[in-house]
């Protein structure tokens, strides 16, 4: 697809939901990002919880991790973004990127899901495993307590799924009995809705 008609989906975004516009945002990146760089994105994030929790989370932002920060920032340009510091913004839109990094920082590359946007653009989303991990510390080390709500949903979400021998296998000792006590709470509350 040439640029142009990667901008006139993004244009096309004006009037939907929040929700709709950030999934198909990241797609579109992601697709032009792959097309011109050969860099595949992988979202993070707030915008990862908002996909495993099909909304019930909602963030302002899209966070993606990728190598050659510089030519992503440069895609972000192409596309109609304004570089604003280490973000940027689309402000028609009003959708803000970052990209914090440019590998998955204690995350195995293994569990990265693929979804499909409604543009049939692939987007990669960091593991459903490593998202708690990360939300695990958020809420234990930078006391983000809104995490608790979001540890459970997930958790409690995708239980049938989950690796939890490599969850519990990368997590220190406090993050592991936090862990813990989320899983058996997911587990009793699961049983009982069964």
């Amino acid at each position: 697809m040439e640029l142009q008609g990667f901008k006139d989906i993004l244009d096309s975004l004006k009037n939907k939901s929040f929700r709709e516009k950030q999934l198909r945002t990241a797609g579109v990146i992601s697709e032009y990002v792959k097309q011109k760089h050969n860099i595949d994105l992988v979202v993070v994030g707030g915008l990862s919880v908002e996909i495993y929790t099909e909304g019930g989370y909602s963030t302002q932002d899209i966070d993606f991790v990728g190598v050659g920060h510089e030519k992503i920032m440069s895609a972000l340009l192409d596309l109609g973004f304004k570089r604003l510091g280490k973000d940027s913004l689309h402000e028609e839109l009003k959708v803000y990127v970052e990209v914090p990094g440019s590998i998955l920082e204690d995350s195995d590359e293994k569990y990265i899901n693929q979804i499909i946007t409604d543009d049939q653009f692939r987007l990669n989303v960091i593991g459903i495993e490593d998202i708690i991990k990360d939300r695990i510390r958020a809420y234990l080390h930078f006391k983000e307590y809104n995490q608790r709500d979001w540890i459970y949903q997930l958790i409690k979400r995708h239980l049938k799924y989950l690796d939890i021998s490599y969850i519990e296998k990368t997590l220190d000792v406090e993050e592991k009995a936090i862990f813990t006590d989320f899983l058996d709470l997911a587990k009793e509350v699961n049983s009982a809705d069964d």
